[in-house]
């Protein structure tokens, strides 16, 4: 896009149910964040995360959750996404 080209600066749009979190390092090659969950919402058939990223909030939706899926507040996670439900805007 020519306006994220021009300011250099661009917002990342991921879908919350596109983000999946991990206790382990992932190792499938894509990129990996580390964060910490700061909320934790079950809501019967789905769960909702609020991760902090280097002072950035992302929501995180876990449809259909497995105990596994169950990630206390406090608790370190790896972040990933898939690249194909990510989208650049220009950040104006």
């Amino acid at each position: 896009d020519a306006a994220i080209r021009k300011s250099g600066q661009a917002v990342l749009m991921v879908r919350p149910e596109s983000i999946r979190l991990s206790p382990t390092p992932p190792n499938n090659g894509r990129s990996v964040w580390t964060g910490v969950v700061t909320r934790t919402s079950y809501l019967g058939s789905f769960i909702e995360y609020d991760v902090e990223i280097a002072d950035q909030k992302l929501l995180a939706v876990r449809y259909d959750p497995a105990e596994s899926d169950l990630y206390p507040v406090r608790q370190s996670v790896y972040v990933q996404f898939l690249q194909e439900n990510a989208y650049l805007l220009p950040n104006e």
